[in-house]
């Protein structure tokens, strides 16, 4: 018993904060030696302290916690793999913070303008999709993103059923850095006659009028499009009329950064 102490003298040797120490054992990462019956007092080993220098370590990373359990829990090839997977995360968001940053200074210096876009008046037709529909917030918007979309057009090529167009997203919510909010990954189906499963749903999206332009470039430089369609809607006194569509016309594994085509709609009113 004698190197068992309490949760707060653990928590300055861990520099964990009791909230976090507390946290950790609801979800099973780092449980208390001992809980005291009557008080229900928690009590660590001091011999912890070196699974829970790992843990915060991790997490100072931004590794998630369900990852985090698996790299302190798991065998060596999954821990090992694990920790190369989030390297790579972070080598991906190094290259695109340098990328954003040099986007900042252009737009600064003016050399880039804001509002450069061709702005056109389309006409969508009704269109049955598989989707998948999530609350996401800005530093895993990625990552949902990647993963629904391997979801929903994995689904449909296991039902057999072909991708009539390319995939697109639509923005129920606005999110930013302090907003979470909805977005629907589709992949564009023949029809909605289609059992997908729990994960996937299959309907068919509204025909709409839409105002559209076309970003040339890394997708997360897509704001300036933005700008110039609402710029467009405002001018000519028109109401959006549902959420904006991200439509991605060609391969990112397939072109460079600087030649990825995405393009914007955004349904107006037509009363």
């Amino acid at each position: 018993m004698d190197d068992l102490v309490p949760i707060g003298r653990f928590a300055a040797t861990s520099r964990l904060s009791i909230t976090a120490l507390r946290h950790y054992h609801d979800l099973g990462l780092l449980v208390p030696a001992v809980i005291d019956p009557a008080s229900g007092y928690r009590y660590y080993r001091l011999g912890q302290a070196n699974r829970a220098e790992a843990i915060r370590t991790l997490r100072s990373l931004d590794v998630p916690l369900d990852e985090v359990a698996a790299v302190l829990d798991g065998d060596d090839e999954q821990a090992e793999d694990l920790l190369r997977r989030h390297q790579q995360r972070l080598s991906d968001a190094l290259a695109r913070h340098e990328r954003m940053l040099g986007y900042v200074r252009r737009l600064v210096s003016g050399e880039d303008q804001l509002m450069p876009h061709t702005i056109d008046t389309a006409q969508l037709p009704a269109q049955p999709v598989a989707s998948v529909r999530r609350t996401t917030d800005l530093a895993h918007i990625g990552e949902f993103i990647g993963e629904a979309f391997a979801t929903a057009a994995g689904a449909v090529t296991m039902a057999g059923a072909p991708i009539v167009g390319a995939p697109f997203i639509l923005y129920h919510d606005l999110i930013d850095e302090d907003t979470s909010g909805d977005i629907e990954v589709c992949v564009p189906v023949a029809d909605t006659d289609l059992d997908l499963g729990d994960d996937v749903e299959v309907q068919t999206l509204p025909a709409a009028t839409t105002v559209r332009t076309v970003h040339r470039g890394p997708y997360d430089q897509v704001g300036p499009a933005y700008h110039a369609l609402f710029a467009w809607i405002h001018e000519h006194d028109r109401d959006q009329a549902g959420p904006p569509r991200e439509t991605y016309l060609n391969d990112p594994e397939e072109v460079a950064v600087e030649d990825q085509l995405t393009r914007v709609d955004i349904p107006i009113a037509t009363g």
